[in-house]
């Protein structure tokens, strides 16, 4: 039998049978943009529980996609940071108005609405 316990930010994993514990980071997490609204650009922050394929990617209301911020493998357990310029996938600025930013790891996603004001 297993028992799963989550404090906080950890998972407590025990299997008495065995007399094992394990703790590991049990973080998905996609913060809130800062700042925002914002004027050309702004910095999103999002952590991972374990090492897995992560997509980042921007969208506006209409659910076009306008830039993919990350599209790789990276490692869990570590906050990463990363930086949106207001600009699309060809490097032009796109105009003012609500932008979704969604975070996708295997079958997880967060999605986080932004404000660019130009």
């Amino acid at each position: 039998m297993i028992f799963l316990v989550f404090l906080r930010n950890f998972c407590h994993v025990s299997i008495p049978c065995l007399l094992l514990t394990v703790h590991y980071s049990c973080i998905f997490r996609l913060s809130q943009n800062f700042p925002n609204p914002f004027n050309a650009s702004t910095w999103i922050c999002f952590e991972l529980a374990h090492h897995e394929h992560v997509d980042l990617t921007v969208y506006n209301t209409a659910g076009q996609k306008i830039r993919t911020l990350v599209n790789k493998e990276l490692p869990g357990g570590i906050p990463y940071t990363t930086f949106w310029n207001g600009k699309n996938e060809r490097g032009q600025e796109v105009g003012s108005g609500i932008y979704l930013c969604r975070l996708t790891t295997g079958n997880l996603y967060k999605t986080i609405k932004m404000v660019l004001l130009r």
